[in-house]
C-alpha cells in the first residue's frame, strides 16, 4: 500500500519535481527508515513495534516514490535513442543480478548479523544517494534524442 501511493505520487509529481530530487528524496526516505530499523533492532514492546512498522512503511514509500519510480526512468531517459538499448539492457542487468545476489545473501546475513542486517542494507539507498549527489542528472523533460541529430 505504502509503495503504491509512493509510486501514484510518484507518476503525479515528476513533470514538477523532477525525478533527480524525487529519487533523492525516496533514497533518503529509505536512509532513515534503515537507520531506524537498525537502531530499534528487534523491538522490545508495543511502542517500539510500531515505531518499526512505521519505518518498513516509510522505507516502502520512499521506494515507491523515489528510485521504485525512477531507475528505469534514468536508463531510459538518459541515453540517446542510438545507445538506449545497450543502456536499459544494462541498468536491467545490473538490477536483476542484484536481485538474485541478494536472493541468497540476504538469509546468511540475516543467520550472522540478526537484526544487525540493517547496517548492512543501508549501504544501498546510502550509495543511491550519495551517486545522485555526485552525478546532478536530470532526466525529466531532457530532450536526449538530440544529440544524435545535432551533428547531422
Amino acid at each position: 500500500l505504502f509503495a503504491f501511493v509512493g509510486g501514484v505520487l510518484a507518476v503525479r509529481l515528476v513533470p514538477r519535481l523532477g525525478a533527480w530530487k524525487m529519487s533523492v528524496a525516496g533514497y533518503a526516505c529509505q536512509c532513515v527508515a534503515l537507520l531506524g530499523l537498525a537502531l530499534i533492532g528487534r523491538p522490545e514492546g508495543g511502542q517500539e513495534a510500531g515505531i518499526a512498522i512505521a519505518m518498513l512503511a516509510l522505507f516502502l514509500f520512499g521506494q515507491g516514490f523515489g528510485p521504485g519510480s525512477h531507475t528505469m526512468t534514468f536508463a531510459s531517459l538518459s541515453y540517446p535513442t542510438s545507445l538506449r538499448g545497450v543502456g536499459v539492457g544494462f541498468n536491467q542487468t545490473l538490477m536483476r543480478g542484484s536481485s538474485t545476489v541478494s536472493l541468497f545473501l540476504f538469509p546468511v546475513l540475516v543467520a550472522a548479523l540478526g537484526t544487525g542486517v540493517f547496517w548492512v542494507i543501508f549501504l544501498a539507498p546510502l550509495a543511491g544517494l550519495l551517486a545522485l549527489l555526485a552525478i546532478r542528472w536530470e532526466p525529466s523533460g531532457y530532450d536526449v534524442d538530440a544529440e544524435d541529430f545535432a551533428g547531422r
